[in-house]
């Protein structure tokens, strides 16, 4: 097991805890409440293309995986709420849409580019991590392999 103080950004350590709004239900959600449940924390913004390009097959297997214990947190750095919820509309996801409005948790999660994804396991530690465009077959693999499902 990797120990409580072993915190950070990387393959191995503890995902940094961060509290955020869910631009949908208003309300702060925190990654440390879903404990328990796999976790994809994605950075992102409404102005990066591959960031869009990915929304609808994480979607797909956020709608597939979701029963199973999957938790989707879309972090979108830097942007308004209004906005956030916008493209959530036109794009039909279901999953959370966090603001990150002063890129703070986009800072202490070290970003160097759009968009990047975390893969955190049932325990909180980081397994995976993907910088730019992943496509469906790649985020099916992995989170099949971390909820222990095919």
């Amino acid at each position: 097991t990797v120990p409580a103080s072993k915190i950070g950004p990387y393959v191995g350590y503890r995902a940094p805890n961060f509290t955020l709004n869910d631009v949908n239900q208003d309300s702060p959600i925190s990654l440390s409440s879903h404990s328990g449940n796999v976790v994809l924390v994605l950075f992102w913004t409404t102005t990066c293309a591959f960031c869009e390009a990915q929304m609808s097959a994480l979607q797909m297997i956020y709608q597939v995986y979701a029963d199973d214990g999957l938790t989707i947190l879309a972090v979108n750095s830097g942007e308004c709420e209004n906005i956030i919820q916008a493209f959530g509309n036109a794009h039909l996801l279901t999953f959370n849409l966090l603001s990150d409005s002063g890129r703070d948790v986009s800072t202490n999660y070290e970003l160097t580019a759009y968009p990047t994804m975390f893969f955190v396991d049932r325990s909180g530690v980081i397994t995976y991590i993907s910088i730019g465009m992943t496509d469906y077959w790649k985020m099916k693999t992995e989170v099949e392999t971390m909820l222990g499902v095919q």
